[in-house]
Order: C-alpha cells, then structure tokens, then sequence
C-alpha cells in the first residue's frame, strides 16, 4: 500500500497511535492494518534511512498479512493503551523512588513517612493500565503484599530490610527497568509468538 511522505512525516511527530487500515476486496472485507509510527520507525527507518529527504511523494509500506484487525483486537487496545502506559509507568517510577529512598535512609520507620509511602502505594494500585500491560507480572496483588509489608513495619516495626527481600521485589525491579527497554520488549514478545510490535 502506498502513503504519503508527508502524512507519514506528521504521523511519527503525533503521540497518539495512528493505524493505517487496508480493506481487502478480495477476502470477504477482511481489514488488515499497521501502526504507522512504530512501522516508521521500525522498518522505514532501517530500509530506506533518507525517505524522509527523498523527493518521493508516496512510500511503499507493507502491511503484515497477520495484521487482521479480527484477530488482533487485543493487540490494537495494547498499542493505543501505550501513551497511558508510559504515563502511569512515569508515575509509578516517581513513587517507587521515594519509597526506596525511605527503605534505604530508614525513614520508612516513621509513622507519617510509612502512611505516606502506603497512599502512594495505595495509588499506584490504580494505576490500571500498568497493573494490566506490563510484562513484569506486577498486578493489583503484588501491590496488596507490599501494602501489606509497609504496614507490618508500620504496627510492629518490624526490620525494614524485610521489604527489600519480598517475594515480588524481582518483578517490581524488572517493572523498575522496563522504562529503558520498552520497544526492545515490544519486540521481544511479538516475535515469541510470531507477530510484529506494528
């Protein structure tokens, strides 16, 4: 399918995913569709570097034939969710920073530093779209255990070095690093089952 240099220059400069959809006249109206920026990015950025300074109006781009917009539903929620992803993953960085240096310092042993390292716990368990999408097997429970391991420290002031030994602290800290390796993790996970990241 074809596209304009143009378009596609303001498509990749839009923080919103932009799709292109391709109808098939020839499967019954099957529609097949690509994500625009992440393709640019992916594919005409590696094969064809200066398409940008080209004097070529219209631009070859391929749409994957395992695109369809019937079988990959979830996949295009996952893509327009990214925004809100990296929105809430911002946020939940800012506050588990605040709660490792209060472990760290021991401050975490004051009352009013463990209420307030719990509310932000408390608000990071909203953080629906992280809790869903991320590949770091974080969920609302996870959130609920730590809840749970700032509050002992809080009611019986246990050892806070406890914290740092928690059964999910491993999927916290992946979750922690995930910010610096988002598209190498896209892409991880579209080739373990045979797909692209657009």
């Amino acid at each position: 399918m074809l596209g304009y240099a143009k378009t596609l220059n303001v498509c990749r400069k839009v923080s919103n995913s932009i799709f292109l959809l391709k109808v098939s006249t020839f499967t019954e109206g099957e529609i097949y569709f690509v994500w625009l920026q992440r393709y640019i990015s992916d594919v005409l950025d590696v094969e064809d570097p200066s398409w940008r300074s080209s004097k070529k109006d219209k631009i070859l781009i391929k749409i994957p034939k395992h695109n369809k917009l019937s079988d990959k539903i979830n996949k295009i929620i996952r893509i327009a969710s990214k925004i809100k992803y990296v929105e809430e993953l911002a946020e939940f960085l800012e506050r588990i920073n605040k709660i490792n240096y209060d472990i760290k310092s021991g401050a975490i042993i004051d009352e009013k530093v463990c209420d307030s390292n719990i509310a932000s716990l408390r608000r990071i368990k909203r953080l629906k779209t992280l809790l869903k999408y991320n590949n770091s097997s974080i969920s609302s429970t996870s959130v609920d255990n730590l809840i749970n391991h700032v509050i002992d420290i809080k009611t019986r002031n246990d050892d806070f070095e406890d914290l740092l030994n928690d059964e999910d602290n491993f999927n916290f800290n992946q979750l922690y690093k995930e910010i610096t390796n988002l598209q190498f993790v896209e892409n991880f996970e579209a080739e373990n089952h045979f797909d692209t990241s657009y």
